[in-house]
Formats: structure tokens, sequence, C-alpha cells
């Protein structure tokens, strides 16, 4: 499998969009590139800037998990959002994991889904993930940074944590142009953005129909305990929080962190 860096010229040639990743910070290795942008003074850090490493040796995932990935293989970039309506940021990770799927989806043909609250998976195995994080001043969100790590062409996974991990052009068979690909990527999250800042009810009916369970029956944990009865998942509502209706048919209200999703 090519192993080569990065290809900065070819992908300005094939960017499609009007702003996001028009301005492009590239690093052959850097700890975190949500960290770096985290630590950065907010004035040169316009809306759509893309910072994306073919290394990182300080990736992080969920629930402060590190993130490991095979040098100049994968995208693992972060994108700046400078939202102006905080109400509702929660769906953006969900609407930013949505892009990733229709873009993914459109180049190769595969189906993906997400697992609530940020995985992203051709089931029963994970080809990436979304965090996403505020960076404040004072108490004012001044920025928020969408990390977003996808496994397109490793091959092999070793360690305890990603025995179920896999990549796209594992599953597909043949590598997968990671500079195209980004493109897409960020054609799909500028105008699912777009949609989101125009408050478009066809984002939440995007998401629900890819959310893994989504009008199922499943397990969930609430705050790392096992719920005995099953929930139906509903879906998120128009501020991204997770809807399940309980067996008492009472219908229940999460936030990212408090559930997990189970589905047989």
């Amino acid at each position: 499998m090519s192993t080569k860096p990065f290809q900065i010229g070819k992908y300005q040639d094939l960017l499609q969009t009007r702003h996001f990743g028009r301005s492009l910070w590239y690093f052959r290795s850097i700890g975190s590139t949500s960290t770096y942008l985290k630590n950065k003074a907010p004035l040169k850090l316009q809306q759509g800037l893309v910072c994306i490493a073919d290394q990182q040796h300080e990736g992080r995932g969920q629930h402060k998990r590190t993130w490991l990935s095979e040098p100049c293989a994968n995208l693992m970039f972060t994108v700046i959002l400078r939202p102006h309506n905080t109400s509702r940021l929660q769906i953006i990770p969900l609407l930013a994991g949505c892009s990733v799927l229709k873009a993914v989806e459109d180049m190769t043909g595969l189906c993906l889904m997400m697992k609530w609250p940020n995985d992203i998976m051709m089931a029963p195995e994970k080809l990436g993930g979304i965090l996403a994080e505020s960076v404040f001043t004072g108490s004012r969100i001044d920025r928020l940074l969408i990390g977003i790590g996808l496994n397109v062409n490793q091959e092999l996974f070793a360690g305890p944590d990603l025995a179920n991990a896999t990549s796209i052009s594992k599953i597909t068979g043949s590598p997968v142009d990671r500079e195209e690909l980004l493109c897409r990527i960020l054609t799909e999250l500028e105008n699912n953005y777009a949609l989101w800042e125009q408050e478009d009810i066809r984002v939440i009916r995007y998401i629900n129909r890819h959310i893994m369970g989504y009008g199922q029956w499943c397990r969930i944990e609430i705050n790392g305990d096992r719920v005995a009865d099953q929930h139906k998942i509903l879906g998120i509502d128009p501020r991204g929080f997770l809807l399940t209706l309980d067996a008492d048919d009472t219908v229940k209200t999460f936030t990212h962190e408090q559930v997990r999703i189970f589905c047989d």
C-alpha cells in the first residue's frame, strides 16, 4: 500500500469548497492537530481552517483514549468552526460524522453508519471517530474544534484497543486517494454546516437515518450503568440530544456523554 505524504498541490486542485479547507496547515508529524489549534491565538483561526497531519503521536479519541495511526495512511485532521448559535452545538459532531459517511459512500459505495455518539462504523468494525472540543474566551465559546480520524489505507492494526478496527481500503480491497476523500468530506461538511446554521430539518433527518439502532429496541448504558430494559432509539431532537423510549413508554432525553447504545 502506498504511504506517500499528503500532496498539498493535488488537494488544492481538487478542492471545490468556498471556504472550508481553503486555509490548510499541514504537518508531516505533530502531537495532535486539535491540541495544536486549541493553543493558538484565536485571531489567526478563521472558520473552515483545516489542520492535517500525516502522523500524530498524541492523537486523542473519546474518553481520553489514544488514537494510533500508521504514518501517511489515514486522514487525521481538525476543522475550525466559529458558530454564532451555541444552543445546538451537540448536533455538529454528528453532522461532521455524517459528512464523512456521505463522502465515503459517494467515493467508494460503502454504506457506513454512526455509532452513538461519535464512532464511524462498518458494523461490527470501526473505521474512525469524531472528537469535538470547545475553546472558550472567558464564558464565551470562541471556536469549536472538530477532530476527525479516519482509517483510509492502513492494513495492520495491533493493540488491544484495535481489535475491531478496519480501514476503507481493507474493506474495498483498493487504495483510496486521501486528497480526494478529504476534499469530498470538506464539501459535505461545508454544505451541512450551512444547513445547520439555517436550522434546516433535513440535517436532523439525515443524522437520524445514519445512527446505528435508529428505530430499534437496543440495550443502553446510562452514565456507565447497564439498563435492564431495552430502549427504542428515537433519534435526536432539534438540539442534538438523543431521545429514547423506555419500557414504560416514557421518552427519555440524553446528552452525548450520558448514554451508550448497544445494538444486537
